[in-house]
C-alpha cells in the first residue's frame, strides 16, 4: 500500500520495543519512545532501570536506521518524549529531596530515575537545561508532560512561562 502523499493526521506510534519500532520506522510521523512495557502494558522497575540516556538514543539510532533501511527519510520520523514524572520546583535542594522521594517510589535510585527520560524534575533553570539537552541528544521535537505526580494550571504555566519560552 503506498502512503497517501496529501495532508493527513500524524500517525504517532508509542513504545520502546524493537517490533513497535520497527513499525514506526515504516509507518508512523512520530515515535514515542518509552521503557519496554511488559506483558500487562505496565513499565517494569527493571526496564526503567535499563532506560536511560544512551538506550533512548540507542533506540532513536535504530528507528532512524531502520527507516533508512525501508527506503524512507529517517528525518521524516520526529521523536517524542513522555515525561510521567513531571513536576517544577524552586531550588535545587527541593529537586534533589523531590527526586529522591519520587525513585524511592519507583525502587530504584535517584540517580537512575535522574537519568531516565521518564522523568522531569527539577528548577525551570535546571528543565531548560535538560529540554535542550534531549532536543540536542536525541533529536526529540516533541515533549509530552505526563501526570503521574498531578498537573493543574499553575504548573502549566510555570511550564511555559518559565521553562518553554527560554528555549
Amino acid at each position: 500500500m503506498t502512503r497517501n502523499k496529501q495532508p493527513h493526521p500524524p500517525i504517532l506510534l508509542g513504545g520502546g520495543g524493537k517490533g513497535l519500532l520497527r513499525l514506526a520506522a515504516k509507518h508512523a510521523d512520530y515515535v514515542n519512545i518509552i521503557p519496554p512495557v511488559g506483558t500487562l502494558g505496565k513499565i517494569s522497575v527493571d526496564s526503567l532501570r535499563r532506560m536511560n540516556d544512551e538506550a533512548f538514543r540507542a533506540r532513536v539510532d535504530y528507528v532512524r536506521a531502520e527507516a533508512k533501511r525501508l527506503g524512507r527519510d529517517s528525518d521524516a520520523i520526529k521523536i517524542s518524549n513522555l515525561m510521567l514524572v513531571f513536576t517544577l520546583v524552586d531550588t535545587e535542594e527541593t529537586a534533589r529531596q523531590t527526586l529522591g522521594a519520587v525513585a524511592q517510589m519507583f525502587n530504584v535510585s535517584p540517580e537512575v530515575l535522574a537519568a531516565s527520560p521518564i522523568a522531569f524534575i527539577g528548577t525551570p533553570k535546571q528543565c531548560v537545561v535538560e529540554l535542550q539537552r534531549r532536543a540536542e541528544r536525541w533529536g526529540v521535537s516533541q515533549f509530552i508532560f505526563g501526570t503521574f505526580m498531578g498537573v493543574d494550571e499553575k504548573l502549566i504555566s510555570r511550564l511555559r512561562e518559565e521553562v518553554i519560552s527560554k528555549i
